[in-house]
């Protein structure tokens, strides 16, 4: 498989970074690195372009379906496949959501999609939100934030009461909270 480079700049030769020519170009020549520096319009472009299908994915998943087996995880499995658009075999959560920051740099897949984020940052729409094991029965729990509103998040989760169903729940807490994984898509 051949490489390419694509080098990006604010100054007079490229003065935005498209995410669909990147996408292009990766599709026809298979992998792309990306360096330099991304425009301030580009970098909105891509939060929105985030932001966008985020809120496909809380279209297309409303409260009280049941996304495979009604667990956590699972919502996350259809969340990394429909919007970030990769399927994290072999990742965390088969015995418990903190897994996913437990053992974020044991997961080539993790920390390729996703960066960890301190506790005490301000969560952003469409980062995973992952508590510790001091909830959910000691496995945990991962839900995707849809807004931060400061001592608590807004989000979209599944089987946060053991409903085994998607919930929305605009007033989630902070309590027990590990970090969040920024989705680097």
């Amino acid at each position: 498989m051949q490489t390419n480079t694509i080098t990006a700049s604010s100054g007079r030769g490229i003065r935005r970074l498209v995410l669909a020519g990147v996408l292009a170009t990766a599709a026809a020549f298979g992998t792309v690195a990306v360096s330099g520096t991304v425009s301030p319009d580009s970098a909105q472009a891509a939060t929105a372009n985030l932001a966008a299908r985020v809120n496909t994915f809380v279209t297309n998943h409303p409260a009280g379906t049941e996304v495979g087996n009604g667990q956590c995880v699972t919502l996350i499995h259809a969340y990394d496949q429909g919007v970030l658009g990769w399927s994290e075999s072999g990742t965390p959560g088969d015995t418990g959501a903190h897994e996913w920051w437990d053992d974020f740099s044991a997961k080539p897949g993790l920390s390729a999609h996703y960066t960890k984020v301190a506790k005490s940052a301000a969560a952003k729409k469409g980062d995973l939100a992952v508590y510790g094991p001091a909830v959910g029965g000691g496995y945990g729990h991962i839900a995707i934030v849809l807004n931060d509103n400061g001592d608590t998040l807004k989000v979209i989760q599944q089987n946060w009461t053991k409903s085994l169903h998607v919930s929305i729940d605009s007033s989630m807490t902070k309590n027990h909270l590990l970090g969040y994984l920024r989705p680097k898509a």
